[in-house]
């Protein structure tokens, strides 16, 4: 999941006893390994600020991965101040 709000989402996921993460994965074109050849790469570089990953394993029930939805949307419903359907 994208939240350019990233330390808002998740906090307001950890106040719902949501356990997230962002990716522990270096932008590529940052390491020096690839010094030589790299580029500008805002895109890669955002996700890697703003992409967030929710549980989800092989022995969590269906019914909470609803739920870590639910909440997924009741943030983007109090930031937006718009209507998301559930």
């Amino acid at each position: 999941f994208r939240a350019p709000e990233g330390a808002a989402f998740r906090q307001f996921m950890a106040s719902r006893g949501v356990d997230l993460t962002t990716t522990l994965l270096p932008c590529c074109a940052n390491m020096p390994i690839f010094a030589d050849v790299a580029q500008k790469t805002p895109h890669a570089e955002r996700a890697v600020r703003e992409v967030h990953f929710l549980p989800v394993h092989p022995t969590i029930h269906p019914r909470r991965i609803h739920q870590q939805a639910q909440i997924v949307l009741e943030f983007l419903r109090q930031k937006a101040g718009i209507y998301v359907p559930s």
